[in-house]
């Protein structure tokens, strides 16, 4: 099957026996240097290079898609090219994947890459060439009130994240706070530190705040016949577990040195009992008197204002004072008389 007679050729013409002869010679011939034509065809194609086969077939899909201008060569011509190209490609490759396994699986990656940008190029010319054709106005368009909506959307979305993240910050700080500035529940408020000399204490409960006290040399001592009330029994109220550790009789603190106003909390002595209270009626006080008893006494005491004197008065006192010129006038006889009548008076 498929063996054609000698003595005919292929239109069916009887052949002579001089052609039919030189047949049979070249056949014989391509019998013999089938293998020899083999290893040539296969050292061309080792001499291919891949990368600039490659290289010629994007340099045809620029030409064939590109969206600027048109392609300088017939669309035919390049696809004949690109034929080629492809035939040659794929012999290396087939050549390669029956000779060296490791070569062929790099050839075949690059080749994939290579489709992959073309098939990019084509789908971005498809789309240029697409846009081109559609008119402007056939584009439909949202209508106004849907464009509206999904604005007012947008922007409530982005408003309640902004809120979100604010409380969210406020609630981190608020907690942080909390940490660093709140003590532990039921534990006594931590001790003041000592400070080496001590102030004046504050103005008295019953001084107005309009007038100021008076100098820090002055002792300021409280209004008589007040009583200090004892908290301690208060402060026990508020706090429920300072009584339960007051009864059962846990360990004493030490009372502190405080150099600052006077504490009106009246600590447990080491023996545990509580100091004795002094209790008295309320009595009627001088305010007036009260009031005049912390002011210093330059203010309370009048005093002649007792200045050095100006210059200008100094410089007077030096200064003798001209009297004006008396005109002597001529004595009379009534005058002598005058004066002789004084004299004898003396004498009498």
């Amino acid at each position: 099957m498929g063996c054609r007679p000698i003595n005919t050729t292929k239109s069916g013409e009887y052949m002579n026996t001089t052609n039919q002869a030189r047949k049979e010679a070249r056949k014989k011939e391509l019998k013999k240097t089938k293998k020899q034509r083999q290893l040539v065809r296969a050292a061309v194609l080792k001499g291919k290079d891949l990368a600039q086969i490659i290289e010629e077939m994007e340099k045809i899909d620029q030409m064939e898609y590109n969206v600027m201008q048109p392609p300088p060569l017939n669309e035919k011509v390049l696809k004949d090219k690109r034929k080629k190209l492809k035939e040659t490609l794929d012999r290396i490759l087939k050549m390669y994947a029956e000779d060296d396994q490791e070569m062929w699986a790099e050839l075949k990656k690059t080749v994939n890459q290579y489709e992959r940008r073309r098939i990019d190029l084509v789908s971005y010319f498809e789309a240029v060439r697409h846009a081109q054709q559609v008119q402007v106005d056939e584009i439909p368009l949202p209508s106004a009130a849907v464009v509206h909506k999904r604005r007012e959307i947008e922007r409530a979305e982005d408003l309640n994240a902004r809120l979100s993240l604010l409380e969210a910050k406020n609630e981190s700080n608020s907690k942080c706070n909390n940490k660093h500035t709140m003590p532990p529940m039921g534990l006594p408020p931590p001790p003041l530190p000592r400070i080496g000399l001590r102030l004046p204490p504050g103005p008295p409960p019953g001084m107005p705040r309009m007038l100021r006290p008076g100098p820090p040399s002055m002792p300021r001592m409280p209004p008589p016949q007040m009583q200090m009330p004892n908290l301690s029994n208060m402060t026990n109220i508020g706090n429920p577990q300072m009584q339960t550790q007051s009864a059962t009789g846990s360990q004493p603190k030490t009372p502190n040195v405080l150099s600052a106003a006077p504490q009106l909390i009246n600590r447990k002595d080491k023996d545990g009992k509580s100091t004795t209270t002094i209790e008295a009626k309320p009595q009627i006080r001088n305010l007036a008197a009260d009031v005049t008893r912390f002011l210093p006494i330059s203010h309370r005491v009048k005093r002649d204002d007792k200045r050095k004197p100006s210059i200008l008065s100094r410089l007077s006192e030096r200064i003798p004072e001209t009297q004006p010129m008396r005109t002597t006038q001529p004595k009379t006889k009534d005058d002598a008389y005058m004066q002789f009548m004084q004299e004898m008076e003396g004498l009498l």
